[in-house]
């Protein structure tokens, strides 16, 4: 079985405000975050990882609504469900506090790279990281 894997696992965190992305990625070096999104970063950690519990799939789907591109992730654990929109919308925004209470939870970011890389780190989370699946049709 092969396994996608990030090659810098964690965004070093700069003081530097961002530029509407969420990630500031130049070729070849680690992704870099604004602290001012990082505490929504690890409020998006702590929530998965309160609401999900045991051995974590991870379904993921992308697609379009309008012009715009979304990747529609489906975490199940052995208990809880969470599902998670990512849109492509031109800057960045996770939910807010009240929001990780909704089964639902909608975070937009301003590219295809910013959009990937969410993708594929929170595809990486903690011990018992989830398995990445590729959705294939439920009908």
């Amino acid at each position: 079985m092969s396994r996608l894997v990030l090659k810098y696992p964690e965004p070093v965190v700069t003081e530097e405000s961002g530029h509407g992305a969420l990630f500031d990625i130049t070729p070849q070096s680690a992704p870099v975050i604004p602290s001012t999104l990082q505490t929504e970063w690890e409020q998006l950690q702590s929530a998965l990882r309160t609401r999900l519990t045991g051995e974590v799939t991870m379904t993921c789907h992308p697609h379009r609504i309008g012009h715009r591109g979304c990747v529609s992730l489906c975490f199940q654990g052995e208990q809880g469900r969470t599902d998670v929109l990512i849109t492509v919308s031109g800057r960045a925004q996770f939910p807010q506090k009240e929001d990780y209470l909704s089964p639902r939870w909608y975070i937009d970011v301003a590219d295809m790279v910013d959009a990937l890389y969410l993708v594929l780190w929170l595809g990486t989370l903690g011990e018992g990281s989830p398995t990445l699946l590729i959705s294939e049709d439920e009908s």
